[in-house]
């Protein structure tokens, strides 16, 4: 049993069940497929099943969940495909912002995006990993601040919570922390430089990367795991 607080916040018991349910169907912890009675899930984190309700209905819009008729929830593969589809709408839609940030961005902008990026390139140790998710998600979301398109941003942040954890546990070796550093700033010298189709292709690209980067660890961590 996964314990969460009881208290009448429903609020609280909605986001605790959430974050408790997103983690274990990424740790494997249930099995491709397998059902997710709100009881069972009820009983499980030791709460209502209105908010378990709740918490399927965020993780279906996340991708974790699919919820059929007469069959209820279950657990959807968190495999090549799910990845490789996150990250093919996310590289059409970060070129897009990149294109728009190389038009609207001000000096102020471009000062913001270096702050951030040097700050990054600082915490760049093992035990730095937590610090650089949040720059880099701090990164990218002054350029979609830039395109000032809130219904773009909303499709990506869609999977975002379910990329940082899959990225935070596989893709941080310092080959990967290093190409980062290396796109990020090719994007902000063609932002500066008004540049819109190098913006854009240079952040298709950075996603293009990700992704295959994020498989890679998938795999070698689960060949580590079976050996």
């Amino acid at each position: 049993m996964v314990k969460c607080d009881t208290q009448d916040d429903a609020s609280t018991n909605y986001e605790r069940i959430c974050n408790g349910l997103r983690a274990e169907i990424l740790e494997g912890r249930f099995a491709i497929g397998a059902r997710l009675k709100i009881v069972d899930l009820a009983r499980r984190y030791e709460s209502s099943q209105m908010p378990v309700r709740e918490a399927l209905l965020k993780l279906q819009g996340e991708g974790l969940v699919r919820i059929a008729p007469n069959r209820g929830a279950v657990v959807r593969a968190v495999d090549e495909r799910f990845i490789r589809n996150i990250y093919d709408i996310r590289e059409i839609l970060e070129a897009f912002f990149a294109r728009r940030a190389a038009v609207t961005a001000s000096r102020r902008d471009i000062e913001e995006l270096n702050v951030i990026q040097s700050a990054y390139e600082r915490h760049d140790g093992d035990g730095d990993i937590d610090m650089r998710i949040q720059l880099n998600l701090r990164f990218h979301t002054c350029i979609y601040r830039l395109a000032g398109n809130e219904d773009a941003q909303e499709i990506i942040d869609k999977h975002a919570i379910v990329t940082r954890m899959l990225t935070r546990r596989h893709n941080h070796t310092p080959a990967r922390v290093r190409q980062i550093c290396e796109q990020h700033r090719a994007l902000i010298a063609a932002i500066v430089a008004h540049d819109v189709e190098a913006a854009g292709e240079i952040a298709g690209r950075h996603m293009r990367d990700a992704c295959d980067a994020l498989i890679q660890g998938m795999q070698r961590d689960a060949l580590a795991d079976t050996g």
